[in-house]
């Protein structure tokens, strides 16, 4: 009980006074106690808002996302981290690596999806999040969900790295967690063509066509595309 009375203690002393140094030095040591490092954490960090010392906020980031109790606490905190680092360090880098951190804890969170999407059109770096996309398709997600970030990420690898190959099993993962996307199959036909994987791209045609219900001569020209440029 000891930390946890002198967390507190701490705490109390910080809500007064911001920068009250034996508060600042007592949460810090106490930062990594798993029965008071959160409360440390926000005390901190609170105290660092009031006194406009983000980058102080930011050195401690790691300590507080590993001593936050939930996934949606770390996400959380990454996000926060994210804006600093967009909005007051300038770093986009380093915003779209934390955005791309926080997706997998909360991988619903359709406003982290966003964020990065954004930050990676200004840094240009999209296999890192193609990488986060799969990440969070492959954490605690429904399967629809799931897919819809396969999709995305199948998207990044085939439009943005030219990558058929990957961009296929992208796609191919998100047609299997959701079959009734018609985009998916489509997908898997063109990106599986271009790769050379005849089968898998003819088969994947079939299916679109099916759900179609009706011979679809976009998915055939496509075929006879690739086929062509084989």
């Amino acid at each position: 009980d000891a930390p946890d009375r002198a967390a507190d203690y701490y705490a109390k002393a910080l809500g007064v006074d911001a920068a009250n140094h034996d508060g600042l030095v007592g949460l810090r040591a106490l930062l990594r106690v798993p029965s008071c490092g959160p409360l440390a954490g926000e005390a901190l960090a609170q105290a660092f808002r009031v006194t406009g010392d983000w980058e102080a906020g930011l050195a401690i980031l790691d300590e507080r996302i590993a001593a936050a109790a939930t996934p949606m606490d770390k996400a959380r905190l990454l996000a926060e981290a994210a804006k600093l680092y967009e909005q007051r360090a300038g770093d986009l880098i380093k915003a779209r690596a934390a955005v791309a951190k926080a997706l997998p804890f909360s991988p619903d969170d359709l406003s982290l999806e966003h964020d990065l999407l954004r930050l990676s059109e200004d840094t240009d770096e999209w296999f890192e999040t193609a990488q986060a996309l799969r990440e969070a398709a492959e954490s605690d997600v429904g399967g629809a969900r799931a897919a819809w970030l396969l999709l995305q990420a199948g998207k990044i690898l085939e439009v943005r790295l030219g990558d058929p190959v990957a961009a296929t099993d992208a796609y191919a993962d998100a047609a299997k967690l959701d079959p009734k996307r018609i985009d998916s199959q489509e997908a898997v036909s063109r990106c599986a063509a271009k790769a050379g994987r005849w089968p898998e791209a003819t088969a994947a045609a079939l299916r679109a066509i099916i759900a179609h219900e009706r011979p679809d001569t976009a998915i055939i020209a496509a075929l006879e595309e690739s086929a062509e440029q084989a």
